[in-house]
């Protein structure tokens, strides 16, 4: 029987307490968290927010985008946003599960808001789009309700469905 002292994972509140623990020789106990399905799915879904992807050249410079954002406020009824430092989600799609007509699996996830007219969205947050239904001269992400102007360099990266959406 072993006489290391056995703590259970809700009792580590600080860092404190995993250092105390560690100290104490319990850091086979510690690192059985490590390797729980929890942890395992956490890292997981981390990696689809963190990992930057591939460089991508659609966007536009950050010179051009008023003139194409004026633009396209005028050219259009949808809401227009403009965003940066974005990633093109290509979306890997269950089997039995359809993407609805006139829509492509792929979103953006994008950190910052530079412009908009969207009633809901403010300025320097970040936002996930809804499905594509079509890039126009590869710079402006077109969904349902709105058109989302590319501005800098954009990274690409295939992100299964259920985990784009587990965070939004």
């Amino acid at each position: 029987m072993s006489d290391k002292k056995k703590i259970k994972s809700s009792s580590i509140k600080t860092k404190k307490d995993v250092e105390e623990l560690l100290e104490s020789g319990a850091e086979i106990e510690f690192m059985k968290i490590l390797d729980s399905p929890l942890f395992n799915e956490v890292k997981r879904l981390s990696g689809v927010l963190n990992d930057v992807g591939d460089a991508c050249d659609y966007g536009i410079s950050i010179d051009e985008f008023e003139e194409i954002y004026e633009t396209w406020r005028k050219k259009t009824d949808k809401n227009v946003t403009a965003v940066s430092g974005w990633c093109w989600w290509d979306l890997e799609i269950p089997e039995g599960i359809d993407v609805p007509e006139g829509s492509l699996p792929a979103v953006v996830k994008a950190e910052c808001i530079l412009a908009t007219i969207h009633p809901g969205f403010e300025l320097g947050n970040w936002v996930r789009t809804t499905l594509l239904q079509k890039l126009h001269d590869n710079c402006v992400f077109e969904t349902k309700n709105t058109c989302y102007i590319l501005v800098g360099q954009g990274t690409r990266k295939t992100v299964d469905a259920k985990s784009a959406y587990t965070f939004f």
